[in-house]
């Protein structure tokens, strides 16, 4: 009798990994609407004008970016039927949003901002090693 593979060790981490991107959608409709509010008030100098502009696109680029990788990791898990395809598919989502980061980082002029910028800088690394990671192991596993 084979044992069928299950990628979520718990009941309750499916759970979590279901709501966590709904929470993340929810925050960033928060910075939306609180970013519209702010610029329809018409209350900061032009530099702080600036300044808040760059820092709410920042927030809502990285909150963004993570709801796309924790609803991405629930549907690897839903769908993963063995080990293998859940390697080789957390791995190509984690390069996913290591280009991501790095896309958004760029475009918004974050990489320029210091411990920001450095933050998001650890955090495409960590992602492609992730993902590189997640690859080899996924394709040393048996089919």
């Amino acid at each position: 009798m084979s044992e069928t593979y299950t990628f979520w060790k718990r009941p309750l981490h499916k759970a979590v990994a279901f709501i966590a991107p709904i929470l993340d959608i929810l925050m960033v409709a928060h910075l939306v609407s609180e970013y519209r509010t702010v610029m329809r008030a018409d209350i900061l100098s032009p530099d702080a004008l600036a300044e808040y502009s760059l820092r709410m696109t920042s927030q809502i680029a990285v909150w963004s970016l993570l709801a796309v990788l924790l609803g991405g990791l629930f549907i690897v898990g839903c769908l993963a039927k063995s080990e293998r395809f859940a390697r080789l598919a957390q791995g190509a989502l984690m390069l996913l949003f290591a280009a991501g980061v790095l896309v958004a980082g760029a475009m918004l002029g974050m990489f320029t901002l210091g411990l920001p910028g450095a933050l998001l800088m650890i955090c495409v690394v960590a992602g492609l090693a992730s993902g590189i990671v997640s690859i080899r192991r996924g394709m040393r596993l048996t089919a």
